[in-house]
């Protein structure tokens, strides 16, 4: 992945917050203008709605362009580390999860976020400043 650390991620598309805290995303289904059109002849929405999980509408509301990559991944490491963990824990058995404590277990958590991120980035749905 190719985010840079320093960047600060500034979301790029309509979402909601649900009553629960949870986000929701506005997606538009089209951008060019014969998907617009289609849309308009067919007689459905333009858009879709994308609800995001608990951890991803954490990192969501983070990517507020004043939050750097670095903050964000810290702050979801610190909220969410232990239960990351422990869910490879039930997949992959205490002695790897061990292991990767000691060896690189911040660095396991962070991918998470990462890659949450990377993919926001690659549909558009942040932009990096």
């Amino acid at each position: 992945m190719n985010i840079d650390e320093s960047a600060r991620p500034v979301r790029a598309v309509e979402w909601y917050e649900e009553e629960d805290g949870r986000i929701t995303l506005k997606i538009l289904k089209f951008k060019s203008r014969f998907g617009k059109w289609l849309c308009r002849t067919l007689k459905r929405p333009p858009h879709f709605f994308h609800p995001l999980d608990e951890k991803g509408s954490f990192i969501w509301k983070l990517c507020d362009g004043t939050h750097t990559v670095a903050c964000i991944l810290e702050k979801y490491e610190n909220t969410y580390g232990e239960e990351t963990l422990k869910k490879l824990e039930n997949t992959y058995g205490r002695e790897k999860i061990e292991e990767l404590r000691e060896m690189r277990g911040a660095e396991v958590i962070r991918g998470d976020a990462m890659v949450f991120l990377e993919v926001l980035r690659r549909q558009g749905y942040i932009r990096l400043e």
